[in-house]
C-alpha cells in the first residue's frame, strides 16, 4: 500500500487508537465516516502490527468492504463469509464457502496480520480457540505416511 496515504492518518487522535488497541482495548470507528474506515483499518492493521476485524452488518457488506481495501492492499486483507444455510431435503452441498472459511482460519494461524472482514452475524457463531483449531490442522508431505488409525484420529 502506499505509504503516502498513511502519512494522512498521521495524526495525535490516530497515535491515541493504536496506544488503546496495542493496550487490548476494542475502539468502535462507527462515527468515522465511510469513506475513511478502509483506510484507517489498513493504516490500525499497520501500526499495531496485529491483526484487525472490520465487522458489518450484512456478509454482502463485508465481501464489498474486502474487494475495495484489497485493491489497495490485496495481500493483507481477508474476507471470512457466512456459513452457507444448508437445504435439507437436497442432496447437493457447495463446499466452496466451507473452504473458504477454512482457509482464512489457515492463514489467521500464521504470521503475517491481516484486516479481516466479516458480517456480525458471523461473530454470534462460535468458533473453536487458535490453539484448538491448530492442534486440527494436518499437513501431508510427498513420501509421508500415516497409520490408518492415527489418521482417523486426527480426522
Amino acid at each position: 500500500m502506499n505509504r503516502k496515504i498513511f502519512n494522512f492518518f498521521d495524526t495525535t487522535k490516530s497515535h491515541r487508537i493504536v496506544e488503546r488497541l496495542r493496550a487490548g482495548a476494542s475502539v468502535n470507528l462507527s462515527n468515522v465516516k465511510d469513506g475513511l474506515k478502509g483506510f484507517l483499518a489498513l493504516y490500525l492493521r499497520e501500526a499495531t502490527k496485529g491483526h484487525l476485524l472490520y465487522i458489518t452488518a450484512t456478509d454482502r457488506e463485508a465481501l464489498a468492504k474486502a474487494e475495495r481495501l484489497a485493491q489497495w492492499a490485496p495481500d493483507n486483507v481477508l474476507y471470512f463469509p457466512e456459513e452457507p444455510i444448508h437445504d435439507y431435503f437436497s442432496d447437493v452441498h457447495s463446499r466452496e464457502i466451507t473452504e473458504k472459511r477454512m482457509q482464512v482460519l489457515e492463514q489467521l494461524l500464521g504470521r503475517r496480520k491481516y484486516v479481516i472482514c466479516t458480517s456480525v452475524s458471523n461473530l454470534l457463531k462460535k468458533m473453536p480457540a487458535s490453539r484448538a483449531l491448530r492442534k486440527r490442522f494436518l499437513t501431508l508431505k510427498p513420501g509421508m505416511t500415516l497409520e490408518p488409525d492415527d489418521l482417523a484420529a486426527q480426522l
